[in-house]
């Protein structure tokens, strides 16, 4: 990532890269806050730990997909 070249602070929120080598590429070697699971409505999910993010404080967090726009169950939604 470029940001990441420049000197900027760049973490990783939540990617899925879904085979695609140049997505993969784009993230090697920068640092990824850990994902956190848990299940709703019957089905398993693995989302991005918001808290874990922002305790961080990182400039960039990069996160795909967007996210839902039910907002985060981590986060009380």
């Amino acid at each position: 990532m470029r940001r990441a070249a420049r000197g900027a602070d760049v973490v990783v929120g939540f990617a899925e890269c879904h085979g695609r080598a140049r997505t993969e590429a784009m993230l090697d070697g920068l640092e990824t806050v850990p994902r956190i699971s848990g299940t709703r409505r019957g089905e398993r999910f693995e989302e991005r730990d918001l808290t874990a993010v922002l305790a961080r404080r990182p400039r960039v967090t990069p996160t795909t997909p967007p996210v839902s726009v039910w907002g985060s169950p981590s986060r009380g939604a």
